[in-house]
């Protein structure tokens, strides 16, 4: 009996996949006291099934490793898989009985002759894993194996009946309902799901670098996902729509390649019909059928069961199963009839009550510079935040900058999506819409402060109190001789971080800038408003947090709402 070696506890660990790990360890260590088996792993692409077989190798010490990987333009050569994964280990084939060496010498063109007996092929390839595991245990990895030639699959099939009493494991890997069926009898199927908050939450802090992700944006994320770690870390790397947005994140060409080749396999005529669904976002199945109308796209799929495993009814609303399957279908769309879709949704969405998704799907499909639709993004987003929205306000104030031409209002407009990110936990996202604020030539004194003073309550928000006040710092002289009282609540913020960063010179310094700026009766009213009527920090208790927010829907940065900053 082969012990598995120590060196195998140091394979590493599979984030959220803690039965399946153990499931492969089990059947490991069955193999290695001679009891083999197999197991075939299935999901969607990017679902973690390469990586739970590279565990299983990494597991295998003390055993011999084979491995193939399916592939498509191999898929209909017979035996292709099979010559693959026996490749490394055919100068063993002399060593089998004359009629299955044959076999296998003609199959892969060793030797002349017809074609063998595909039971002398399997009954070949049992012997040689055979004679190979009388000096270690065998483990045969097929990863991709929905590409596997179907005489390769009925080849692993006849070994996997027969591995009981055999010291060899056999793991495959494959997409479910792609290339060719690996519903192999003897082999336990293993279904992949996504991952849940804590492992998509442990695989973004471990594998997504340094961005640090709010709680919010780890939410965004595993729902445009469905928790698959592929796309979790790949859309964690870029940028993606804001929370609110109604468009779903746009995949990598390979992932959005994999998810739509069933879709083209199996429902082309549909895809123009698919691809409203995708961009509708609402699931009223009125408001598609509306806006079909206007394109000329049939709905008749949609009231039989012919779409049944792409879409589903969630209460009333009609939903895609899966959320990358509804991301690779709206991307698989051309820029012009992406556009021309959701001009159809603008106008299906009449009613009184849907003017912010008019508002979106205008603004999605404008094209270029457009003020007009801007303005009504910007409309909706103030109804978004009156309605507690701030992901909604966040995603309409952001694309009403992009269709702003390079003006005063393009930053402001920035500014003000950066502050409804903050409201709804969104940091990084509103750091970096700070950054494109910070970055247009039109802005004047009073906005630049504006940027300044979010991007000190940014800091602090993330835990960054130091990081804050030396932010803040250098734009308090301005902030005094520009506007004082607007920029009370900043001004405050800037001492009371100060006290909490065990600076308590701040309030001294802030003294001396009044004393240096302003005639000493000012100063000194400046001076009692910011110590307040009890010695209090100038946030006079009624909701203002750290953005100088007054909890009534005023600008964040102590402005008075009056339409300054967005």
């Amino acid at each position: 009996m082969i012990v598995m070696g120590a060196g195998a506890f140091y394979a590493r660990r599979v984030l959220g996949r803690d039965d399946e790990t153990e499931l492969l360890d089990s059947l490991l260590r069955r193999a290695a006291e001679g009891h083999g088996g197999g197991v075939v792993l299935h999901g969607e692409p990017g679902i973690g099934k390469t990586a739970l077989l590279s565990y299983a190798e990494e597991r295998a010490a003390g055993f011999q490793v084979l491995r193939a990987v399916g592939v498509e333009p191999e898929a209909d050569l017979a035996y292709a898989t099979l010559h693959q994964l026996l490749m490394p280990v055919l100068g063993s084939v002399g060593e089998l009985p004359g009629p299955q060496a044959q076999a296998l010498n003609i199959l892969f063109g060793r030797a002349h002759g017809g074609p063998p007996d595909p039971f002398l092929v399997g009954l070949a390839s049992l012997s040689l894993l055979s004679l190979l595991a009388g000096e270690r245990p065998v483990l045969c990895v097929v990863d991709d194996a929905h590409w596997a030639d179907q005489p390769t699959l009925k080849t692993l099939a006849f070994v996997a009946r027969r591995l009981d009493d055999e010291p060899v494991a056999l793991m495959l890997a494959a997409r479910a309902d792609e290339g060719h069926g690996t519903d192999l009898p003897h082999l336990r199927r293993v279904p992949l799901m996504g991952l849940g908050w804590d492992a998509a939450t442990a695989l973004l802090a471990e594998r997504a670098g340094g961005r640090r992700l709010t709680d919010g944006e780890h939410r965004h994320l595993l729902a445009a996902t469905g928790g698959n770690p592929l796309a979790l870390l790949e859309l964690a790397g870029q940028e993606l729509p804001p929370e609110g947005a109604q468009e779903p994140p746009a995949l990598t060409d390979e992932l959005r390649r994999s998810f739509l080749s069933r879709v083209r396999a199996r429902h082309a005529e549909a895809l123009p019909l698919l691809q409203l669904v995708a961009a509708d976002g609402s699931g009223s199945l009125e408001t598609i059928e509306k806006a079909a109308v206007e394109l000329c796209v049939d709905t008749g799929p949609l009231h039989r069961a012919e779409l049944d495993e792409l879409l589903t009814y969630d209460g009333p609303r009609l939903v895609f199963r899966h959320p990358l399957m509804r991301s690779a279908i709206y991307h698989s769309a051309t820029p012009g009839r992406r556009a021309a879709i959701h001009r159809a949704l603008a106008s299906a969405f009449d009613a009184p009550d849907d003017q912010h998704r008019r508002a979106w799907h205008r603004g999605q499909a404008a094209i270029g510079h457009d003020e007009e639709a801007a303005e009504l993004l910007e409309r909706s987003a103030e109804q978004a935040a009156l309605r507690g929205g701030p992901a909604a306000a966040m995603a309409a104030l952001s694309r009403a900058a992009e269709l702003t031409a390079a003006g005063p209002h393009r930053g402001r407009r920035l500014w003000s999506a950066a502050r409804a990110a903050v409201r709804g936990g969104f940091t990084a996202t509103a750091g970096e819409l700070l950054d494109r604020a910070e970055r247009e030539p039109h802005l004047d004194e009073v906005d630049r402060i504006s940027v300044a003073a979010m991007r000190a309550v940014v800091a602090e928000f993330t835990g960054s109190p130091e990081d804050a006040m030396n932010l803040i710092r250098p734009w308090i002289p301005r902030a005094l001789r520009v506007d004082r009282r607007r920029f009370t609540p900043t001004i405050a913020m800037y001492g009371d971080l100060g006290t909490r960063t065990n600076r308590p010179g701040a309030w001294s310094e802030l003294a001396g800038w009044l004393d240096a700026g302003m005639p000493e009766q000012d100063a000194q009213n400046s001076r009692d408003q910011q110590n307040g009527p009890d010695g209090q920090d100038g946030r006079d208790g009624d909701g203002r947090d750290g953005d100088g927010q007054d909890g009534d829907g005023q600008d964040g940065d102590g402005q008075d709402g009056d339409g300054q900053g967005g």
